[in-house]
This record gives C-alpha cells, structure tokens and sequence, in this order.
C-alpha cells in the first residue's frame, strides 16, 4: 500500500519514467523528451514499456512490439487491440506507430 510507496529504494514500488537527456537544464531536458526518447517505464515497480536498446529489462509475454520512429519499444499491453477498440469508437488515434502483438523475444 501507500507505506511502501513514495521513494525510490530497495522494498518499495514506484512508479518511474526513464528518457534520454536531451538538455543539461532539469527543466529544458524534462520539456524536451518526445515518445522516441522514453526508455523505460516501470508501474508499481514492473516494467510496462521498454526500449529495445536496453536488452537487460524484460517484458514478460503477452506484450507488442510498437515502432515509433527509430525508437522500438516492448510494451505490456495489446496495442493493436487498444488501437483497434478507439477506431470501433470512432476515435482515430493520431499516433505515428506500427504496432505488433502477443510478440515474443527470439530465444524467449
């Protein structure tokens, strides 16, 4: 619960957003990060998105494999099925993705 919540250490969840470093200032470089930047995202501690340059963090199956400019990204979710279901509802996602599901890792 919220006693474990609330720092980052050993023993507690959090919930963290990695990205590139695009400006020296905290600011500049936190206003600067566009979607291809974002590394890793972690929820209650669990990864639920990760760049494909960090090998070493893993996604557990079922999970897709989302193109997003020269960025590629595992996430923890169907996202051709998310995509799907905001079209049924006459939503258009305006997002310059390619999106494949339920991928799994070679050798996983």
């Amino acid at each position: 619960g919220q006693a474990r919540a609330g720092r980052l250490a050993a023993g507690y969840v959090a919930d963290v957003v990695v990205a590139r470093k695009k400006a020296q200032d905290r600011w500049d470089a936190f206003f600067a990060v566009d979607p291809e930047d974002i590394l890793l995202v972690l929820r209650a501690g669990a990864p639920v998105l990760c760049d494909t340059s960090l090998p070493a963090v893993r996604i557990l199956p079922p999970c897709s494999l989302v193109r997003l400019g020269a960025s590629t990204k595992l996430v923890a979710e169907d996202v051709p099925d998310i995509l799907a279901c905001l079209r049924r509802h006459a939503v258009e996602p305006n997002l310059p993705i390619t999106a494949e599901a339920n991928w799994i890792a070679p050798g996983a």
